[in-house]
Formats: C-alpha cells, structure tokens, sequence
C-alpha cells in the first residue's frame, strides 16, 4: 500500500453520474489498497459514497442539475478517506432518526447506511463555505 494518495473529481448534480462515482471509488480502493482481503469493506466504501451523493443530488440540490459534487480521495495507510462537498441546502447531520427497522418504508436508510458502512463520519454545514461529508474506513 502507498503512504499516501490523492484524487479529485468533480461531476454535476446529475444521478446519471452515479455509475461514474461508484466505479471511481472502486477503482481508487483497488489502486490503493490492492483489495486483497479488502472486496466487502471497499464494496461498504461504495455503497455509502453512492448513499450520500444520492442524498446530496436529491436533497441538498433538490434535483437541480446545474450544482456540483467534489470528492476528495485520500489513502493514508491503512485508511481510506473520502471527502464530497457540495453548495446544495445544508441539514442537521446528527438531527436525522434511525428509521424504524420493524417496518418497511421506501426511503430514509441513506444516513442510517451510511453510519454503518464506514467507521468515522463528520458532516459540516456553512452558508459560504458549503458542506462537508467525510468518510472514513480502516482496512486492517
């Protein structure tokens, strides 16, 4: 594994870009980490970057296609850090409830998911300077 690695993208506020996104951070973990051992918890990476860009596209941006998604790619090590930054409406991260699990509901899993998935997440909200999800994974 290299010490340390970065990579940018940058992609409109289009879910059509999804697929883009997904197979960056799956490339990225398999440039990085080699992904010996590492094929479910880099699968997790993806799942919760896919959560919080349909989050974002949908919520933050409210379906508006003329706003922009940026992604940071950071290998340290053993950890894989992902930062997206968008201008979209920003929310009360730690505000969102846990949706009930004893009965079936169509939306309202991203954030639940996304705690799940990773092992660290911190979310900041500015007027200026935009929001902030980072995402944070330990491969041992």
């Amino acid at each position: 594994m290299m010490d340390e690695e970065c990579v940018e993208l940058t992609i409109p506020s289009q879910l059509r870009y999804l697929p883009l996104v997904s197979a960056c951070v799956r490339g990225f973990c398999r440039w990085t980490l080699g992904l010996s051992g590492y094929e479910r918890a880099a699968y997790d990476v993806q799942l919760a970057v896919h959560e919080a860009v349909t989050n974002i596209i949908v919520h933050a941006y409210g379906g508006r296609a003329d706003g922009q998604v940026k992604f940071v790619f950071r290998s340290r090590g053993s950890r894989l850090e992902i930062e997206i930054s968008d201008y979209g409406r920003g929310f009360d991260f730690n505000s969102i409830p846990s949706p009930p699990l004893s009965a079936l509901q169509e939306g309202g899993y991203g954030i639940f998911l996304i705690k799940r998935l990773v092992d660290e997440v911190s979310y900041q909200s500015d007027p200026m300077r935009g929001n902030r999800l980072r995402l944070v994974k330990y491969f041992e």
